[in-house]
C-alpha cells in the first residue's frame, strides 16, 4: 500500500491514553478563543511514538507512522511569516525500543519560549519577566503574548497545557510520565500562514491534499484512494490505525515521499 496525504486543520502529538480525554472541551470557555478544538471539524494529531492523524474539513482523515531518528530535533511548526516555531526533541526508550518526544520548545511570535518536558513546562526569552500566577477563576497565566491553561489530570503524573497566542492559533501540549513521552496537538490554526512549513505546519494550508477513492480493494477488503498532494498521489487503503477509526492509512514507505512533498 502506497500513500501521499497533507491535511490542514489540528495537529497533535500524543499518547493513547489520550484518546479519549481530547475529545473533551476542558478548558476555559470565555473570551479569547478559550474554548480550544472547536475549529470547524479541521483535526491533527500525532500521539504515541509517534503516530499522526491529520484531518482537515471537506476532506477524509489521513494517517501515517512517522519515526524520527533517535536524539532528533524535529520541526514540527515553524511560520516564517510571523516567527512563530515548534521543535520537538526524540529519544529512545531502552526499556521499550521505542521513540518518543520528550522535549517541545515553543517560541511565540513576540518571543516568549516555553519548553515543555516531562517535569512540566518551563519558560525563557522575556528577560526576568515570569508568567503571570493562575488566575483564581480559569487557570489562566500570561506570559508575554502566550495565554496558558495548565490541567493535572491524576495520580500518574499525566498534565495537559492549554497553550493560547493571543489573537492567533490554540495549541495542546500533553505530558505522560507513565508513558514517559509528550503529545502536541494545534486545536486551532487561526493566523498560521499558508508559508508555514515543518513535519506538521505543512499542512496547515486550504487545498493542502485531496483523497479520490478508487474502485478496488486490498487484499483484506479494504477501500482503496490515492491521496494526491502538489501533483504528487500516493495510495492508501481505509482501515483503523490505532484508535482512529475510518481513516487513509500510508505505508512506512511512503512516508518520507509524503513529507518531502508537503
Amino acid at each position: 500500500m502506497k500513500l501521499f496525504a497533507i491535511i490542514p486543520a489540528v495537529i497533535l502529538a500524543q499518547e493513547d491514553y489520550d484518546y479519549e480525554e481530547r475529545k473533551k472541551n476542558n478548558a476555559y470557555s470565555g473570551g479569547n478563543n478559550y474554548n480550544g478544538g472547536n475549529n470547524g471539524g479541521n483535526n491533527y494529531n500525532a500521539y504515541g511514538d509517534p503516530h499522526f492523524m491529520v484531518h482537515t474539513e471537506g476532506q477524509e482523515s489521513v494517517c501515517f507512522d512517522y519515526t524520527p531518528s533517535p536524539d532528533t530535533e524535529m520541526n514540527l511548526l515553524i511560520d516564517p511569516s510571523s516567527s512563530l516555531s515548534v521543535t520537538a526533541h526524540a529519544t529512545k526508550n531502552e526499556e521499550d525500543n521505542k521513540t518518543r518526544m520528550t522535549t517541545i520548545n515553543f517560541s511565540s511570535p513576540q518571543g516568549a519560549h516555553l519548553a515543555f518536558n516531562l517535569d512540566g513546562v518551563h519558560h525563557s526569552g522575556i528577560g526576568t519577566e515570569a508568567p503571570t500566577e493562575p488566575d483564581a477563576l480559569t487557570g489562566v497565566q500570561t506570559y508575554g503574548d502566550v495565554n496558558f491553561i495548565v490541567h493535572h489530570h491524576n495520580e500518574m503524573g499525566h498534565q495537559s497545557v492549554k497553550v493560547y497566542i493571543q489573537n492567533g492559533p490554540t495549541f495542546t501540549v500533553k505530558i505522560s510520565n507513565h508513558h514517559g513521552g509528550l503529545n502536541f496537538a494545534v486545536d486551532d490554526p487561526t493566523t498560521i500562514s499558508d508559508s508555514a512549513r515543518g513535519l506538521l505546519g505543512g499542512f496547515i494550508r486550504p487545498d493542502a491534499y485531496h483523497v479520490m477513492p478508487l474502485n478496488t480493494m486490498t487484499d483484506d477488503d479494504e477501500p482503496m484512494a490515492n491521496v494526491v498532494i502538489n501533483k504528487f498521489a500516493v495510495s492508501a487503503s481505509k482501515g483503523t490505525f490505532h484508535k482512529t477509526e475510518n481513516c487513509w492509512i500510508v505505508d512506512d514507505e511512503e512516508v518520507a515521499h509524503m513529507l518531502a512533498n508537503l
